[in-house]
């Protein structure tokens, strides 16, 4: 009986091992072994494809490196293996790759070099390895054209990296894929608009991931073929920006109906314009240019104004900085409220911006009412802005034009430091030329950790000019815990000493390097008036 047993269990070893080495045989010449398994065999195709039975265990490439946009379909359950398994690949390195018939892929799309797996999960399919953002290793304009190009759909039928058909149809489009499928990773983005008229509403509302700002700009040279008309049906504002969402604009001309905002930004948005902008007619009640509450604009290095409105620029509690730019005009033109106004504790900086080509405008300079603040560095801004009366100011500053008190503090709620490269203008209310000493620069109040930021305090942009806070310093603020070590910080000052006197009318405080998102602060200035 034991040699009976003995003798049985050596043919079953013997049949074990004939089954894993047919096994393995059938293995090394890649015969199936199991649905759900990624065998990575290449299923290379090059035009619009739908997913197979016989794909499963492959690796299904759309493209072969420059083949262009194309779609691929995930059909119905029906003929595949419960265990089916296929992994899909962007083989291109410059357009993307619709996905048809299954949702879950942000946007729908495979951006280039991005891959995703399908499986078959419990009766159905399922993604079960997604793509992330496309991270750029390069700059990527898109292009965007009001005539030829697609439409947006939940299935894309374009990328926007091709021109005529295979540009997006409108630049919002752009925004909703750097907002939530692209890390720009540092480099430069963009939508290139064609010739011709828009009339959407861009809403742009976040922040976009590895950029501060992306451009939105039609070709050089092609300011007055590329026609932004903002009307009261499309939404009344062109570029509606907030939430720490930067837009830069150019080469395109803008102007609206009765009652329509060319530029809307709001609740930390932040925009800027370059030369080759132009600004048209907004009618006898619209406005071109609205910085409301929270929100921040620059003119950067310029633009035109060929066009009249019931207010050019409006600030309501926010920031605008004309960023000594220069700023030609037309003649003739009508502001029936005044070329600027500000209200409810705006701020505006003027420094040497210059206004030329205007001539016969209608309309007072500017009107600032409740606390705003219009900084000229000591020039009387009647002598800087466009039209034929005096502007007025009530209860408001005239870039430092208040009674000289003995000593002040300027402070400052809710600074936001969870954005870099953030300028906050800081007028000092004293008589034009007074002499002062800042005192002490705290921060306190924070309503997080602030340590990763760093700061400079300067008489001019950018930590120009002279630094009164070291450019690059250290915020040392890490939390927001009353009673605890390194809630507030006094910043070390330069060029400040006791036997050492200023008379700049407008601080430049800026956040250089930036906290986490929605990290906030207070910061207080001690001003002590020496003359």
């Amino acid at each position: 009986m034991e040699g009976d047993m003995s003798e049985k269990r050596i043919n079953n070893r013997g049949i074990i091992g004939v089954i894993v080495a047919a096994v393995f045989a059938l293995s090394a010449v890649g015969a199936f072994i199991d649905y759900g398994v990624d065998a990575n065999i290449p299923n290379v195709q090059t035009t619009n494809y739908q997913i197979a039975p016989s794909d499963c265990t492959k690796t299904v490439r759309m493209g072969t490196g420059a083949t262009g946009f194309l779609t691929v379909t995930v059909p119905i359950i029906t003929n595949f293996p419960s265990s089916c398994s296929v992994k899909i690949v962007n083989g291109d390195s410059a357009n993307g790759k619709a996905i048809a018939g299954l949702t879950g892929i942000p946007g729908n799309m495979l951006w280039p070099g991005q891959a995703a797996t399908l499986k078959v999960v419990s009766g159905a399919w399922a993604w079960t390895e997604k793509p992330g953002r496309w991270v750029l290793t390069s700059d990527v304009i898109f292009n965007v054209d009001p005539v030829n190009g697609c439409a947006a759909a939940t299935v894309p039928i374009c990328d926007g990296l091709g021109t005529g058909v295979g540009a997006f149809q409108k630049v919002q489009t752009v925004v909703n894929a750097f907002l939530n499928q692209i890390d720009v990773a540092g480099f430069s983005g963009g939508a290139l608009l064609a010739d011709g008229t828009y009339t959407e509403q861009v809403s742009c509302t976040g922040k976009f991931i590895g950029t501060t700002e992306i451009r939105i700009s039609g070709a050089s040279g092609h300011t007055a073929s590329v026609l932004w008309n903002v009307t009261a049906t499309g939404g009344f504002t062109g570029f509606a920006i907030k939430d720490y969402c930067a837009l830069g604009l150019n080469n395109m001309t803008i102007s609206g109906a009765n009652g329509t905002n060319g530029v809307e930004t709001t609740l930390f948005g932040n925009i800027d314009f370059s030369p080759g902008l132009t600004f048209g007619s907004f009618g006898t009640a619209g406005t071109a240019i609205y910085i409301a509450s929270g929100g921040y604009g620059s003119a950067v290095s310029g633009f035109t104004i060929s066009g009249g409105a019931n207010q050019f620029l409006l600030v309501q509690g926010g920031v605008w900085n004309w960023g000594n730019a220069t700023i030609p005009g037309a003649s003739s033109l009508s502001f029936n409220t005044a070329f600027q106004v500000e209200q409810d504790n705006a701020q505006v900086y003027i420094g040497s911006t210059t206004f030329p080509g205007f001539s016969g405008i209608s309309g007072y300079k500017f009107k600032l009412t409740t606390g705003s603040v219009l900084a000229s560095g000591g020039v009387d801004p009647n002598t800087i802005l466009p039209g034929s009366t005096n502007g007025i100011a009530n209860q408001s500053t005239l870039d430092g034009s208040n009674q000289q008190p003995s000593r002040f503090a300027i402070v400052l709620s809710g600074v936001d430091f969870g954005i870099a490269n953030k300028t906050i203008l800081i007028p000092v209310n004293l008589p034009f030329g007074s002499n002062y000493q800042i005192g002490r620069v705290v921060l306190s109040g924070a309503n997080g950790d602030l340590s990763a930021a760093t700061v400079c305090l300067s008489s001019a942009t950018a930590c120009g000019g002279t630094q009164y806070i070291a450019s690059a310093t250290a915020v040392t603020v890490s939390t927001a815990s009353a009673g605890t070590s390194n809630n507030m910080q006094n910043f070390t000052l330069a060029n400040v000493g006791y036997s050492e006197a200023i008379n700049v009318q407008t601080l430049f405080f800026e956040v250089q390097s930036a906290a986490p998102e929605g990290r906030a602060g207070t910061l207080t200035l001690e001003i002590l008036p020496a003359s």
